[in-house]
């Protein structure tokens, strides 16, 4: 559960279900708030109306992939602070200058510990302390 009185909100934007899926269900077991979005253009609206603590983005998506939300968040006010997770399979294609664009890059495939172990450096104080390790790499037939 996460220290501070108020859950940190999460938004988990990623277009294959079984990752959005599993990603919000653990996060949600860890009490923390997530919200969720199928494609980049609901994440970015997602993103402006909610102004969640953290986002965890993949990069290729329909609609607008995933430099396109980041692009989109970097240059609006309301939503160029809130530091964006890249988790993707592409994670080694991005250039120095995308990826300093994000807090972090996590690659799939990634296990859940490095998934909570990434936000707990970006929300301190409100992260779980720990977490049960879950074995093996999680990652989706194709990935």
């Amino acid at each position: 559960m996460p220290t501070s009185s108020k859950p940190a909100t999460i938004l988990v934007i990623e277009d294959y279900a079984p990752i959005r899926s599993l990603i919000e269900a653990v996060l949600q077991a860890e009490g923390y708030e997530v919200l969720c979005a199928e494609d980049g253009k609901i994440g970015c609206t997602l993103a402006k109306q909610h102004h969640p603590d953290v986002i965890t983005l993949d990069i290729a998506m329909p609609e607008l992939d995933g430099m396109g939300v980041l692009r989109c968040l970097k240059a609006d006010d309301a939503t160029k602070g809130i530091p964006v997770v890249i988790v993707s399979a592409f994670s080694e294609q991005l250039g120095q200058d995308e990826a300093r664009k994000a807090a972090a890059v996590l690659p799939k495939p990634f296990t859940i510990s490095d998934l909570t172990s990434t936000l707990a450096t970006i929300l301190p104080g409100n992260c779980p302390a720990s977490m049960p390790p879950y074995p093996g790499n999680f990652a989706a037939p194709g990935y």
